[in-house]
């Protein structure tokens, strides 16, 4: 649906944008997290001037309308059955997961027609009071392709219905529904590899660590308190352009001499939001989609309508404590089994040793001192 002209001058604004960040970086801190603004800016300039032409080529809304509780669809005439079916299906799901909120949803309607270049796809996203449509997509015409496009789509809307709070903690969309033995599993896979320290200390029990991993408990000092010195050096290798640039005798004297001190001032000299978090973002998702889940009937109401920080709204879903509530998340990820997984705790954990060991071999020219 993009017109390929504006995409391109787009584009091509982000790439001025980008050759401007490269002539010149940040000296201080200030300097570098006012240059990462900004070019989030340029993006996101670049981004809007592509959705509003594309938003001007969309063509009046089809005339069909289908309703499934709390679910409206709007589909041309050759798509009315098919929409109609995965309707049928997504309701239950919806009034169950969502609880009152799923109201919002009446507001949202679906979108489905024919996609006009290629006939082998429809064409689907989710109306908006002004007609405009979001979170398009070129989906197969079929009930279990679509319901899974819908599924995602719903996910998004509903999302956007937290706290700013949340979405900031979360960094993805809300899941809803039971996890499975396979989403535990791949938890699972994922915990164990988390290369921060608190990940690591989660793994072995330490309920404090697991809280920090899930930056549930404030931490004063994210770059020294939640990562050692091996994931502190791949903090500083992931902004590598931009810390070379800054400062390349301090960069050079950390990655190439290892000097602990030049470490330390490029880890200093960063923005604190620049700092990964310790798991990655799925990870939150399966905590929240747990909470979810052992919360019962109205969980998801109350996690989106109570106020205050992301534990307390968690905290309300579940109605526990999030102590508790992770120690039971972790008791689940780290006991499920999947029978097409070979992998256990014990053997990532040996392959996470035997990873550093040989990292530490490769770097014994230049280690940290």
């Amino acid at each position: 649906m993009f017109d390929a002209g504006v995409a391109r001058a787009a584009l091509a604004a982000l790439a001025l944008s980008l050759g401007a960040l490269r002539t010149g970086m940040a000296q201080n801190a200030a300097e570098y997290h006012r240059r990462l603004d900004s070019l989030g800016g340029e993006w996101h300039a670049a981004i809007g001037t592509v959705v509003k032409a594309d938003s001007a080529q969309i063509h009046a809304l089809p005339g069909d309308t289908i309703h499934a509780g709390q679910l409206l669809a709007i589909s041309d005439s050759a798509h009315v059955s098919l929409a109609r079916s995965t309707l049928a299906r997504l309701a239950p799901e919806v009034d169950s997961a969502y609880g009152a909120s799923a109201r919002a949803l009446t507001r949202r309607p679906f979108v489905i027609r024919t996609n006009e270049r290629d006939t082998a796809v429809v064409v689907t996203g989710v109306a908006d009071s002004m007609g405009v449509v979001h979170f398009m997509s070129s989906d197969f015409p079929n009930e279990k392709a679509l319901t899974n496009s819908w599924h995602n789509k719903l996910d998004a809307v509903m999302t956007a219905l937290s706290s700013a709070a949340l979405q900031k903690w979360l960094r993805a969309t809300i899941p809803t529904g039971t996890p499975s033995a396979s989403d535990w599993n791949s938890d699972r896979i994922q915990l164990v590899l988390a290369d921060s320290r608190v990940s690591q200390t989660c793994v072995r029990g330490d309920l404090t660590g697991c809280l920090e991993a899930f930056s549930l408990l404030p931490v004063a000092d994210p770059a020294f308190e939640l990562y050692d010195d091996a994931g502190q050096r791949g903090i500083i290798n992931a902004h590598g352009y931009l810390l070379r640039q800054s400062d390349p005798t301090a960069y050079d004297a950390c990655m190439t001499h290892g000097v602990r001190a030049a470490c330390d001032k490029l880890l200093r000299s960063m923005p604190v939001d620049a700092i990964p978090q310790p798991l990655p973002a799925s990870l939150r998702q399966s905590l929240v989609r747990y909470a979810l889940s052992i919360g019962g009937a109205g969980a998801f109401d109350r996690l989106v309508g109570t106020q205050g920080t992301p534990r307390q709204q968690l905290e309300a879903a579940a109605r526990m404590p999030a102590d508790s509530l992770v120690s039971k998340w972790r008791a689940m990820a780290l006991r499920t089994r999947n029978a097409s997984s070979t992998i256990d705790v014990e053997t990532a954990l040996a392959s996470i040793a035997w990873a550093g060991l040989f990292a530490g071999l490769s770097l014994r020219s230049s280690r940290w001192r």
